[in-house]
């Protein structure tokens, strides 16, 4: 299921593996982040894949970025992450 998420923990049990930042790193992006927010793909009640949607200007022009993109080991070449960039 594909939703918005800001479950700190979820997030930092994927972030840390695909990345090996700290907990206190992951937080503080998190805690200091403005216009944006972590869309998230659960599978079984667990979080198994997110990215970070940024809101910004490019080239003058509105648009979005996407940040931390990562998938659980377990998860990965299901798609999930595909269908979070297609959502």
């Amino acid at each position: 299921m594909i939703r918005f998420t800001d479950n700190l923990s979820d997030i930092v049990k994927v972030w840390r593996e695909a990345f090996g930042d700290t907990e206190e790193e992951i937080a503080f992006f998190v805690n200091n982040l403005r216009n944006g927010k972590c869309l998230a793909y659960y599978t079984d009640g667990e979080l198994a894949s997110l990215m970070y949607i940024v809101e910004c200007v490019a080239v003058g022009e509105n648009s979005h970025y996407i940040y931390a993109a990562c998938t659980l080991n377990k998860y990965r070449n299901k798609g999930y992450m595909s269908e979070l960039i297609e959502f």
